[in-house]
């Protein structure tokens, strides 16, 4: 009855192992890790298998054969397996973490992009009002932004110089717009 217990508990930590090499090779082709931890870390996971598959075989051999009983190895194959299990275990926390930071750096970057497109959206409309008044822009200053937002204007004519929003010959607006880490640009030709 041990030794049907201890093939169960292999078979499991197998099928664990199985499991985790998937998560290697997802954080792999994700771009997680580099092709140098992923090498290392899956010919390691493949080495584990390796001993748990062989240790297995030994189980099913010792089930078979009643006489046979393990003497100096009896906690060995037990230990290599739970190690092998923690080191999965801290592989995949440690893959899930990275994978959170992730998603948090991406969520802040997107309220810095979401602002520095309403701001290079702010842009556009203030060239706009430069070239369709061009009297009054003259006397106003362009906009401000509360948030920490910014945009920088380019005018340009036909032969694609820069020229000033309120010239006539003005054929294109293009507005960068900027917040933190974050810059969106909108390119307006007419």
């Amino acid at each position: 009855m041990r030794n049907l217990v201890r093939k169960n508990f292999f078979e499991i930590a197998y099928g664990s192992l199985q499991e985790s090499k998937y998560l290697i090779r997802f954080a792999y082709e994700e771009k997680y890790i580099s092709d140098g931890d992923y090498q290392s870390v899956f010919s390691l996971a493949e080495e584990l298998g390796a001993m748990l598959w062989g240790d297995n075989k030994k189980i099913i051999t010792m089930i078979r054969d009643t006489r046979y009983e393990i003497r100096g190895r009896r906690g060995q194959s037990m230990l290599l397996t739970v190690l092998a299990l923690g080191g999965t275990l801290l592989g995949a926390t440690t893959i899930a973490g990275l994978l959170t930071v992730y998603q948090i750096r991406q969520t802040t970057d997107l309220g810095n992009s979401t602002k520095a497109i309403f701001a290079a959206d702010a842009g556009i409309e203030w060239g706009l009002y430069q070239f369709f008044k061009p009297d009054a822009a003259v006397q106003l200053q362009g906009p401000s932004f509360s948030n920490g937002a910014s945009f920088r204007l380019v005018c340009s004519d036909a032969a694609g110089t820069a020229a000033a929003c309120t010239s006539s010959s003005t054929v294109s607006i293009r507005s960068v717009g900027k917040s933190a880490n974050a810059s969106r640009a909108f390119q307006l030709s007419f």
